[in-house]
Order: structure tokens, then C-alpha cells, then sequence
């Protein structure tokens, strides 16, 4: 038996990587795998291109053969350089020998040559063994740009160019991958002889070489693969585009295209050094309520809970039928009642009188107040002017005259049948309507500053989920975000579910964070605040909740239950005691609970039928599909939104896209499962609706959408400018930073999220205003004469004044509603033009305004009233309105000498 001795074995060897004669050859190679890799999906996506796939087909193949080579290239060249990429690695002194192996470098810092060491029966075969070829140092910063600029530009040729052009383009490419791929593999691989003993040892040296360059190579493959995910996205949203007519094909490539970029972001966040610098927080370890858990204010909760019941029986009227109570009182009943059920569930110190103002220097809050505020200019910006048409707003004027009417109206009781909402809304535009008018800008005005403030809600949100700088871009876009904008500028009551719903998810989101009972309570008594208003934000929020925490607690299941159950415990009952007098009033007056969506849904019988039925089935997944294509794709068929496009601008299409797969490869973090079941849930409410289409069923997803592009911005900067800060663990002023253009890389990251920010935030607001609205007006435009134009024009008439209109058909609708409440003095009238005769016009009253408004080409109309007043020159309104649509008004003051005979018999009466 054979024995080596320390002096006869040599001490391992650090590979010096930076003296070889293929180092260009090599780095090429790699580069042009990617690179065929790159083409050949560039192919398979020209292919999908026209009706004909012969040439497509094709060019696909050559491609992904072109790609097959050139990575093989690759591998054999990283073969014979020995696996090293950059720096210097270790190796074991006798790879080929089982019991010496050990993936762990050794620390010797001294130089041998690498030696194979047998052993046989009598003696010892020391065999020196050649050194294997050092691996190539990386490209130079400028080449690889230069190459990335060139791939990525010939990519964008190919979707752009006509097909038999791209296809020309396409074969150059191909001949020059399998050029430089031939290139720099023209040497065979030397020197390396493989005994068949060995060969295990031999596979698994070479595969710690092959993991350590790649792993040395993460921040260039995750730059490429993040590259490839943005242009397949652009690539989906291209194909995504409205043109008119409903593609199924284009469709389920465009989904086909996303799904390779969404796979191709995993593999770049996966691999980049980035992920350290996108903070994501995991639900609390530590049960800080333990200790809270001691105490409760249990007379202010009983408070909270009488007067609660109070307001219920107000409503609901069942053992006291005729209580009546004025609505500020009932108002301040709720609010005093939520205010002590929050303090006294959570335990809370009595606030004390003295105010620290540390806050107001931080410039988070200066930032946020700012766009706050834009928020509130851009949606008061002529809010009576150029949206001047009533969109489903007729049913909230109707309220405001009745609340007028009847001051001790029961706050709690349902509006009507199909509208089982409470008062609260109606409540709170009273005030705002006597301090802004009667008009369109008072009606809106509590949708305008509610909608607003949906953006410090949001910024809570994501500031706890996704931290400071995604908080401030999310809450930027929504700023501008067209739906919500539209939205927040009519009188519709779904935006208040959306403030209240977000501050809910803020809430509980810090109570996952830092697991305080106070935010677990808050959060709950919002959650209960949604079942007051719309019946769709009524049943999404506890659904979403529920799915949400559901979801932690599959992911955390340990942690969940033993950690966060009590304040989970404590959310619920928060959110039932609040809710509940809502629903007491339901059941006093027997209605459904669900009223509304009982008319417009399919119900749950559908999802059952579903489940063992795969046409219905099938039919799910279609308007599931459908939900997510009146997002990126086709524009709405109702009139609630309209417009020429869907909801998200195709420039925001891509990077929505991408946050929502960064969200699902996140998705064990609680803000990215949020944020994923948030639009998830929206798509999927709506899809067990009729009409799938009305925008206004989606608002409750708006804050999500404006949410998840950003994150998908900030990840598209972040893995293709990773910080430096990301790989080393050292202070930051210790790091040396990476610079591009002189700048450092972190600054410039946070400086292209901004210009991206502001990019889109102007955009949006041009489109809004210049592109949508005009558009819109022109949508809205009926087959008769504008009667709304005519409420407007008329809604500054002196009280008393009478107004005609002469038309083919005795026509009512929203428009006199809408003028009673513009000026409720006024008196409306509809004549025929058959009964607008002599004998009519003799009995109107001359001792009051006449306003006739009759079409400009109904010339009988004109020349009675000329034969029987002093007829002034017609007037015509100053909006954008269709010749065809519009009416001439004729106003005729009131005669003097019969308003003073009208007066002398009113005083001898």
C-alpha cells in the first residue's frame, strides 16, 4: 500500500483569470448566446406575425438552431477555460480522487502546479498534470452596452419592418450568431484527459466552475434577461392594442408573449444582486401583543356599542316606528360610537393636549401633501365645464332634494330597490353644495376631495408594503390615473368604498408589520365603514380580506396562527361590531342583503354549475378574459368611462404587466400577495357580473393598477441598475460606487424613476383632458335635441321664469331633474310642435320670463312666437354640440304693464 506524504503533495492553487489568449473569443461567445437565444425568440414572434406562418415557421427553426449552437459554443468554450469567469478561484489538489474532493476552497496561499496523483498496488505515479486555460475577464462596460444597444434595436426592426424585410434582417443575424459562435470555438478542447474513474469527480469539477462564473456573471445575465422581459412585454402590449375589432388570436398571442416576459423577470430577479434594495416585509415574529392583551376599555366599548344600536333602531325602525331624529345628530352618533369602539379595543393611552410638530419636517409629508393637492386641482379643474353631462348622477340630485325635504331622513335605510346604499354620501354633499352652489361643481364636490385623499391612502399602503420611494411613485400615478380621475369628477358613491377599503389594507398591513393591536382595530372599524356605501364595495373588501389573510396564513402557517391570531380576533370584531347596524337595518326592513347584485349577477349558482359543468367552466375563464382585456385592451362598451381606449394607457400596459408578475414571483410577501389578489379579485367580481364591462364596477381596482405599475417601474430600474450597495455588506460611504455617464448608479436609478414618473403623470393628464373628454362629450350625444345643454343654459334664469321646449315629442328625462336642482324656481314645460298653436301661446302668462327653446330649422315655431312677442335674436350655446342636437333659445322678458296688474290684484287679494 502506497502513502503520500505532505512533501509529495502539492498545495492546492488559485487559478489566475486574467492571463488568457481566448479572453475576447470567449466573453464573445457568451454574449452571442444570449444573443441567439435573443434571436430565436425573435423569430418564433416574427413567425406569429400575418395570416402566413410558412416562412415564419422557417425562420423560427433556423433561429432556435442558431440559438442551440451558440449556447453549446458557449459551454464548451466555459469547458476548456476551466469555469472561471472572473477574479481567482481554488480547486482541490486532486480533483480525480473521491476521497480528496471538496467543493470548499482551500486558503493556501501558495502557487503549485496542479498535479494527478494515482495509486496503485506497489507504488506512486505523481503525473503533472497541464493547466487549464484561465477564464476570459469580462466585457468591457461600453461593448456591452454597444451590444445590448445592437440586439435591441434589431429586435424592434423585426416587430416593425414588413415581413419579408424582417425575415432578411432575421437570416443576417443568424449567419452573424453562427460567425462569431464558430469564431471563438475554433480551437478544440486540449489537454484534458478523462479517466473513467475519475469522470465523477471530473462532472462535478467542472460544474462548481460552471455555477461559480455564472454566479459571477449574475449582474450581466440578470440585465439581459430583465432586457428580454421589457421587450416582450412592449412586444404584449403592441398586440394587446384596440384596433377595432376583437382578435382572439392577437389576444392569445399578446398573453403568450407576457407569460415569457413574466417568466423572463423571475429569472432576473432570481438572479440579480437587486433584490436586497426592493424591500418586501414578512409578517411579524414576535407577539407584541402579549402584553397588550392585558387591558381593554370596556366602557367605551360598550358605548360605542349602545349608541351603535341606537342608530341601527333609527333606522331600521322595528321596535320603535316612529323615532325621528335629525341626521347631524345621527352622524355624530356614528362617529362618536367608531371614534370610542377604536380606543377602547385598542387598549389606547387618553390622548393628552400637547402637540409635537416633528412630522411637519419631514419631507415624506411635504411630498405627499403636495400631490395631495395636485390630486384636488386636477380633479376641481373646470369640473363643471368641460364634463358637463351627467353620468348616472340623476339618483343622487333626486337625494339631495329629499334630504332637503326631510332633514330627520333616516341615515342608515336604503335609497331605493336597486340602490341599497345608504345616506352618508348624500350627508356629506349637502354642505359642500351650499358652499360651492347648486350647480355641477357642488353635486361633484365630495367625489373630488374623497377621490383625492385615495392618494395618501394608497401612499400608506404601499409605504408599508413596498417602501418610501414605490409609496410616492404609486401614489404620483394614481394622481393622474384617467379612470380615477374620471371617476373622482362625478357624483357616483364607489370612490368612497375605495378610500376607506385602502386604508383598511394600510392598516392591517402595519398590524402584519409590527403586529400592534391598534392598527389590527383601526383596520377593522374601516373594513366595517365599507359595508355603508356602494353594494359592491360592500362584498369586495371583506371577500379580498378574507382571501388575502387566508393566503398569509397558507403561506405562514406557523406564524400566522401563533403570532397574529389574537390580533386578527380583534380586527374581526372591530369590523362586524361596526358593520352591523347596516345590516340590521336590512333585516328590520326585510331586504336583501344583497339586493342589487341579485338583479346584475350571475349568482352563485352559476359558480356551482361551473365546477361540474366545463362549457360553463369555459365559459368563466372567457369572461375572466374579458375582464382583463377591458383593462389593457378594448375600451369600455357602456358610457360610464367610454372613451378610445381601456382603462390602462398602452405606455403603462408593459410595466402593469410586469408588476403583476413580480407580485406573483413575490407572492410569500404580504404587500405583493395584496397587491396580486387585488386585481385578481376585481377581474374575477366582475366576471360574475352580466355586463362585465362597466367601468364603474372596477373602480374598486383602480388604486391596485396604479399600484402595480409602479412596482413594476421601480423593478424594471432596479434589476437593470442594480445598486452596489445590493453586494456588499460594507456601510454604504465604503462601497465603491458603480457610475454610468459620471453618474453613480444608485442616483441615476432613482433619477430615471422619477423622469418615468412625471413622464407618465403628464401623459395622462394630456390624454384626460385633450384626448378622452372630447371624445366622450361626442360619445354621450343623444339621437334628440340636447336637453342637458338646455338645463345649464337655463339654470341662471331669474325664479319665476318659464321654460319651453318645442319638440316633435313631448320628451322628459334626467335634464329636468337636473335643472329643478340647478334652480328650483324655475318652471319646465314640453310642448308638441303640433300643440305649440295660437291658442297655446295666448295663455301663457305675460308677466313672467318666457324662455322657448325650438330647434334653429323649425321655422313655424319662430314666426308665431315673432308675431306674438318681441322676438330677440336667437342664442346658441358655446359647447361643443352638433348642429343636429342643438336648440336656439328665445327669451322674452316679462311685460311690465302685466306685472303690474298681476301685482295690484295680488294685493287686493
Amino acid at each position: 500500500m502506497s502513502v503520500v506524504t505532505d512533501e509529495q503533495t502539492p498545495q492546492p492553487e488559485p487559478l489566475n483569470t486574467n492571463s488568457s489568449a481566448n479572453v475576447e473569443n470567449e466573453g464573445v461567445t457568451r454574449w452571442m448566446a444570449f444573443a441567439g437565444v435573443g434571436i430565436g425568440l425573435s423569430g418564433w414572434l416574427l413567425s406569429r406575425r400575418g395570416s402566413g406562418r410558412g416562412i415564419g415557421q422557417i425562420f423560427t427553426l433556423l433561429t432556435f438552431g442558431s440559438a442551440l449552437m451558440t449556447l453549446v459554443a458557449a459551454v464548451r468554450s466555459l469547458l476548456s477555460s476551466g469555469g472561471g469567469s472572473a477574479g481567482t478561484m481554488n480547486y482541490p489538489t486532486t480533483p480525480f480522487s473521491s476521497a480528496s474532493f471538496n467543493n470548499a476552497p482551500p486558503s493556501a496561499p501558495s502557487l503549485q502546479p496542479i498535479t494527478v496523483v494515482e495509486t496503485k498496488a506497489d507504488q506512486i505515479e505523481i503525473r503533472e498534470r497541464p493547466k487549464l486555460p484561465a477564464s476570459p475577464s469580462k466585457l468591457k462596460p461600453i461593448q456591452g452596452l454597444l451590444f445590448v444597444t445592437a440586439l435591441l434595436v434589431s429586435g424592434g426592426l423585426l416587430l416593425v419592418l414588413p415581413q419579408r424585410e424582417a425575415g432578411i434582417l432575421l437570416v443576417l443575424m443568424v449567419i452573424a450568431a453562427l460567425a462569431v459562435a464558430g469564431y471563438s470555438v475554433r480551437q478544440p478542447m486540449n489537454g484534458i484527459g478523462l479517466e473513467l474513474k475519475g469522470f465523477r469527480n471530473l462532472a462535478a469539477y467542472y460544474a462548481v466552475g460552471l455555477v461559480t462564473s455564472f454566479n459571477r456573471s449574475r449582474r450581466r445575465n440578470a440585465f439581459i434577461l430583465m432586457a428580454v422581459a421589457v421587450v416582450l412585454m412592449l412586444q404584449a402590449t403592441t398586440l394587446f392594442e384596440w384596433r377595432g375589432i376583437l382578435d382572439d388570436s392577437r389576444l392569445y398571442d399578446a398573453t403568450r408573449v407576457a407569460v415569457f416576459g413574466g417568466l423572463a423577470l423571475g429569472a432576473a430577479w432570481l438572479l440579480s444582486p437587486a433584490r436586497a434594495l426592493m424591500p418586501l416585509f414578512s409578517p411579524a415574529k414576535t407577539g407584541l401583543l402579549s402584553g397588550e392583551m392585558q387591558g381593554m376599555h370596556y366602557g367605551a366599548v360598550a358605548i360605542s356599542v349602545l349608541l351603535l344600536a341606537a342608530l341601527a333602531e333609527i333606522s331600521g325602525l322595528k321596535f320603535l316606528p316612529e323615532l325621528r331624529v335629525p341626521m347631524h345628530v345621527q352622524f355624530t352618533m356614528m362617529l362618536s360610537a367608531l371614534i370610542l369602539l377604536a380606543w377602547g379595543l385598542s387598549a389606547a393611552p387618553l390622548p393628552t393636549m400637547s402637540l409635537s410638530w416633528r412630522w411637519t419636517r419631514n419631507r415624506e409629508f411635504w411630498i405627499v401633501t403636495a400631490l395631495t393637492v395636485a390630486a384636488l386641482a386636477l380633479r376641481f379643474y373646470q369640473l363643471g365645464e368641460v364634463q358637463w353631462r351627467a353620468v348616472d348622477e340623476i339618483l343622487f340630485v333626486d337625494n339631495l332634494k329629499r334630504m332637503w325635504g326631510d332633514p330627520n331622513m333616516p341615515m342608515l335605510q336604503p335609497m331605493g330597490g336597486l340602490t341599497p346604499f345608504t345616506w352618508i354620501y348624500t350627508y356629506w354633499q349637502v354642505p359642500l353644495v351650499s358652499i360651492f352652489g347648486r350647480n355641477l361643481v357642488g353635486l361633484r364636490a365630495a367625489s373630488v376631495i374623497i377621490g383625492a385623499l385615495n392618494v395618501p391612502a394608497l401612499y400608506f399602503v404601499m409605504r408599508v408594503c413596498f417602501g418610501r420611494r414605490v409609496a410616492l411613485l404609486a401614489a404620483l400615478l394614481l394622481v393622474s390615473f384617467p379612470p380615477h380621475v374620471h371617476f373622482s369628477r362625478i357624483a357616483l358613491n364607489q370612490v368612497v368604498d375605495t378610500l376607506f377599503g385602502v386604508l383598511s389594507f394600510g392598516f392591517m398591513a402595519r398590524a402584519l408589520k409590527y403586529n400592534r393591536r391598534s392598527d389590527y382595530v383601526i383596520g377593522g372599524v374601516f373594513l366595517g365603514f365599507t359595508q355603508y356605501h356602494y353594494e359592491g364595495g360592500r362584498l369586495f373588501f371583506p371577500l379580498l380580506t378574507i382571501a388575502w389573510l387566508g393566503g398569509l396564513t397558507i403561506l405562514w402557517l406557523r406564524r400566522i396562527i401563533t403570532v397574529h391570531w389574537r390580533g386578527l380576533a380583534l380586527a374581526g370584531i372591530a369590523a362586524v361590531i361596526t358593520a352591523l347596524p347596516a345590516y340590521y337595518t336590512l333585516w328590520a326592513l326585510d331586504i336583501s342583503f344583497t339586493n342589487r347584485v341579485n338583479v346584475t349577477g350571475l349568482g352563485p349558482s352559476y359558480l356551482l354549475r361551473a365546477l361540474g359543468d366545463p362549457l360553463i367552466f369555459q365559459d368563466l375563464l372567457k369572461r375572466i378574459s374579458d375582464t382583463f382585456h377591458v383593462i389593457v385592451h378594448k375600451p369600455e362598451a357602456s358610457l360610464y368611462y367610454g372613451g378610445p381606449g381601456p382603462l390602462m394607457l398602452n405606455f403603462m400596459v408593459p410595466f402593469f404587466l410586469l408588476g403583476l408578475f413580480y407580485c406573483l414571483w413575490q407572492v410569500r410577501k404580504p404587500g405583493a400577495l395584496l397587491m396580486l389578489g387585488w386585481v385578481a379579485m376585481t377581474m374575477f367580481g366582475n366576471s360574475l357580473l352580466i355586463d362585465t364591462t362597466h367601468i364603474n364596477h372596477y373602480e374598486i381596482g383602480f388604486p391596485s393598477m396604479a399600484a402595480v405599475t409602479a412596482v413594476g417601474i421601480w423593478a424594471a430600474v432596479r434589476l437593470l441598475l442594480p445598486d452596489s450597495a445590493a453586494e456588499d455588506p460594507a456601510p454604504l460611504s465604503e462601497k465603491p460606487q458603480r457610475k454610468i455617464f459620471g453618474i453613480r448608479q444608485r442616483r441615476l436609478a432613482a433619477a430615471l424613476v422619477l423622469v418615468i414618473g412625471v413622464a407618465f403623470t403628464v401623459a395622462q393628464i394630456n390624454y384626460y383632458f385633450n384626448v378622452h373628454l372630447p371624445y366622450y362629450n361626442m360619445q354621450t350625444i343623444g339621437q334628440e335635441r340636447d336637453g342637458e345643454d338646455v338645463a345649464i343654459r337655463a339654470a341662471g334664469f331669474p325664479d319665476g321664469s318659464e321654460v319651453r321646449i318645442v319638440s316633435p315629442t313631448e320628451r322628459g328625462g334626467d335634464w329636468q331633474s337636473m335643472l329643478a336642482f340647478y334652480n328650483d324656481g324655475i318652471g319646465i314645460y314640453t310642448v308638441r310642435d303640433d300643440l305649440f298653436t295660437q291658442e297655446y301661446i295666448d295663455n301663457l302668462s305675460r308677466a313672467v320670463d318666457q324662455a322657448f327653446f325650438i330647434a334653429p330649422q323649425n321655422d313655424q315655431a319662430r314666426e308665431l312666437l315673432a308675431a306674438n312677442f318681441t322676438l330677440p335674436e336667437p342664442q346658441y350655446t358655446t359647447r361643443a354640440i352638433p348642429p343636429e342636437n342643438e336648440l336656439a333659445l328665445y327669451y322674452v322678458p316679462a311685460d311690465p304693464a302685466a306685472v303690474e296688474a298681476a301685482e295690484a290684484a295680488a294685493q287686493q287679494q
